[in-house]
């Protein structure tokens, strides 16, 4: 899927893809942490911070779609898939959620064990999913020096 015509904008669309994941990583730990800290009770609905967290992910699209139209057919369509699938937990008629923590937000009835427990590895998660681009971009460099 590399080519030394599409190489740099490859890295670029990486970058900015980790970009909005860290992003979206941040405002995920702040607002998880802040709703331990301050003891907010499950069922009070938050829209502005459910909002917040909803303009993340659809950062994180975004930038999702701009590094698939670079790959194959298979891997563009595997990401298109992905894509539809949160757009539509997302903004759905059905009420479904990608996590506890915009559950919590939309007052559903979350624990503070489950919120705490999924944010920890929610977190890893997405910590991982930078590292694996640092990785990606890497041997991008790699590819683009020869």
């Amino acid at each position: 899927y590399f080519s030394q015509d599409r190489g740099s904008e490859q890295y670029q669309r990486l970058d900015e893809l980790k970009n909005a994941l860290t992003g979206y990583m941040k405002t995920r730990k702040r607002l998880s942490d802040s709703l331990i800290r301050a003891n907010a009770t499950p069922g009070k609905r938050d829209d502005n911070a459910l909002e917040s967290i909803k303009i993340g992910m659809s950062t994180v699209m975004g930038q999702m779609r701009g590094i698939s139209n670079l790959l194959s057919e298979d891997l563009r369509a595997e990401g298109d898939k992905l894509n539809d699938d949160i757009y539509n937990a997302m903004y759905g008629e059905q009420p479904r959620y990608l996590s506890h923590l915009e559950a919590f937000l939309a007052g559903t009835e979350v624990t503070k064990k489950d919120l705490a427990v999924e944010s920890v590895a929610a977190y890893d998660r997405l910590n991982e999913c930078t590292n694996l681009i640092t990785d990606l971009q890497g041997k991008l460099n790699r590819k683009l020096k020869k």
